[in-house]
């Protein structure tokens, strides 16, 4: 994408989706949430009435920073985000 006015933008995708080198990754996990939507219909399709079915909400969140992706583009990571992130890719 040489010459490309967005090859130097950073990029934000999803937590799962760190392998594909973006910048930053950051989320609940889309692979454990499928997991669990999996539960509920479990219990509905076994008979539970939609209103005794408990909310479920994903509060554990990852933070994965890209230092190669930051760099080949200029952008500079505060060293307290750093702090911050579950884990940071070299």
């Amino acid at each position: 994408m040489k010459g490309c006015p967005l090859a130097s933008l950073p990029t934000l995708f999803s937590a799962d989706n760190a392998a594909a080198k973006p910048t930053i990754a950051y989320g609940t996990s889309f692979l454990e949430t499928v997991g669990r939507m999996a539960g509920v219909a479990v219990q509905l399709l076994g008979g539970a009435k939609p209103g005794e079915v408990p909310i479920e909400v994903l509060t554990n969140h990852r933070l994965t920073l890209n230092l190669e992706s930051a760099t080949s583009i200029g952008a500079i990571i505060p060293p307290a985000t750093l702090a911050h992130a579950d884990s940071v890719v070299k």
